[in-house]
């Protein structure tokens, strides 16, 4: 029989979060449950073997304070007993939590079954948490009790040690996708040249950067069309920088789509934006966005910004336009060669290092190595 590695996320699935999708529905030599809170886009994003177990988010809801008690007196709260309970009888061999928050909420539920501990990091945890005092604790806890901790880049890598955790305990883990499951890039001939964004409406994103350097391009005398998908708290904001510069013919917001449909858009887009940047509390892509890889996967031209690990995962060349993160200026200059120059980017770097197909094999070498008893040993 394969060994179990359960994989911890609050919510299976965010349309935000396909990257976990990928790794959970491509183990080859291990067998993957996921344990979640909540259960979401099972229609989209199936996957059978989920273990749901809720719990109390805030103080406003039954039980947290027995919740919150419990782990005081106990170190173990109810929601991690429950958990524990609920996965005993798979018998897991590895819990691998995603995000430094389910990492930490993970770590007492891994002892109690006697198995390792993996925490994947991605952005916020390791940008805007760690200026909490409450999470300063619980993440010295979490690299104290942790066994392996995994990095989406080098960038990413760096800040985790810079953060206490073992440096021999840092691994790079590239995010991965499906390579060989992308359309190609095939924009519409004639109307408009279509630039496109797809990302959470929130700062680290871009978005009021790209409306700002599409501004520019428009007033240039280039007639483009600017397709975003996604929503989130900074939607008012967009909405009246489009209203109050006159970008409402050029504009038009999608809302949330379906990832399917998201690949669509991409396939016929004649630009893809997406410039990431430090928002003003801290929070960072850590790594790099997912979206910037499956427009590599699609050949979509594709202006970003030297954030994070971006350039790590998306180099400079002939499709990929870099800019210095949240200058709108040469943000604008390189939308505006792209939209002259009509050169796709390549799939080439993509399918030679972010393949899930390969890069899953790796995660389940880090797993075997964690289990070896001669590991365990410390030889």
């Amino acid at each position: 029989m394969k060994p179990v590695v359960v994989h911890l996320v609050e919510t299976y699935l965010a349309r935000s979060e396909v990257f976990i999708h990928n790794y959970v529905t491509s183990h080859v030599g291990w067998e993957a449950t996921v344990l979640c809170e909540f259960s979401a886009h099972e229609d989209e994003l199936p996957f059978k073997r989920r273990v749901v177990v809720t719990g109390p988010k805030s103080k406003r809801q039954p039980g947290w304070w027995s919740n919150e008690v419990a782990r005081w007196l106990t170190g173990r709260s109810v929601w991690q007993r429950r958990a524990a309970r609920a996965l005993a009888p798979l018998r897991p061999a590895v819990l691998h939590a995603h995000f430094g928050q389910m990492g930490w909420a993970g770590l007492p539920v891994a002892r109690q079954l006697g198995i390792p501990l993996v925490t994947t990091f991605y952005g916020y945890d390791m940008s805007v948490l760690p200026r909490q005092a409450r999470w300063q604790r619980r993440l010295r806890e979490l690299f104290e009790g942790g066994d392996l901790f995994l990095a989406e880049g080098p960038c990413m890598q760096r800040r985790l040690v810079e953060l206490g955790c073992a440096a021999e305990k840092v691994k790079v883990q590239r995010i991965a996708i499906h390579t060989d499951r992308y359309p190609r890039w095939q924009p519409t001939p004639n109307g408009r040249p279509v630039v496109l964004f797809v990302g959470r409406f929130a700062e680290k994103k871009g978005l009021l950067d790209a409306l700002a350097a599409v501004l520019e391009v428009v007033r240039r005398g280039q007639a483009v069309r600017f397709r975003v998908v996604g929503d989130g708290g900074l939607r008012p904001q967009a909405e009246a920088f489009v209203a109050g510069n006159g970008l409402s013919a050029h504009v038009e917001f999608l809302g949330m789509l379906p990832h399917e449909q998201v690949l669509r858009e991409l396939a016929a887009a004649d630009v893809f934006i997406h410039p990431s940047r430090t928002a003003s509390n801290g929070d960072t892509e850590g790594g790099a966005p997912t979206i910037v890889l499956e427009a590599q996967a699609v050949g979509v031209p594709l202006v970003t910004t030297e954030h994070a690990d971006i350039p790590n995962v998306a180099p400079a060349g002939p499709g990929v336009y870099l800019s210095p993160e949240g200058q709108v200026a040469p943000l604008a200059e390189n939308l505006s060669r792209a939209l002259r120059e009509r050169v796709g980017a390549s799939a080439e770097f993509v399918r030679a290092h972010h393949n899930v197909g390969r890069e899953v094999l790796g995660l389940e070498a880090r797993y075997e190595e964690l289990t070896d008893p001669a590991h365990a040993l410390g030889t």
